[in-house]
């Protein structure tokens, strides 16, 4: 199990349980450190509004408006070194949009960025469709099931 020597940091600037995120973090690095077989040396994990998440998204992606996920990596001596920000007001409309839980969708996001850092892309059909092939694995290790 990865989860117990990877330091794991949870930072909750949205209304949501910060214990549950701190525990789904942990799930979430063991399950995509089995399936990957990769190793995080440190995953801090931002829940933030749309206001930060907004400020972010134009300083790294230079793109104005809010976004759902960014992760941010680096391979450091330990393992990779992981910065997700997933944002919760994005997950809320999209999931209302979708007619499932606002928890799931920023579960997706955290799952989504997690990948994002294991390697996986999303920019072609195909490895898009490897990416929520590994999504689904990983929600469901959770018990969040499909989203």
């Amino acid at each position: 199990m990865n989860a117990p020597t990877t330091l794991i940091d949870v930072v909750c600037e949205a209304p949501v349980d910060a214990a549950h995120w701190q525990r789904l973090a942990v799930a979430a690095v063991d399950a995509v450190t089995q399936l990957e077989s990769v190793r995080f040396a440190r995953v801090s994990v931002r829940v933030l509004r749309d206001a930060a998440m907004e400020v972010l998204h134009e300083r790294y992606a230079k793109e104005a408006g809010t976004t759902d996920v960014l992760a941010f990596v680096e391979q450091g001596a330990g393992g990779l070194e992981v910065d997700v920000a997933i944002c919760h007001d994005e997950a809320e409309r999209r999931a209302a949009q979708l007619g499932h839980a606002g928890v799931d969708e920023l579960a997706l996001y955290l799952v989504h960025g997690l990948l994002h850092a294991a390697g996986h892309t999303d920019d072609t059909d195909e490895s898009c469709a490897r990416m929520r092939t590994a999504e689904r694995e990983v929600l469901h290790t959770l018990g969040v099931g499909r989203v």
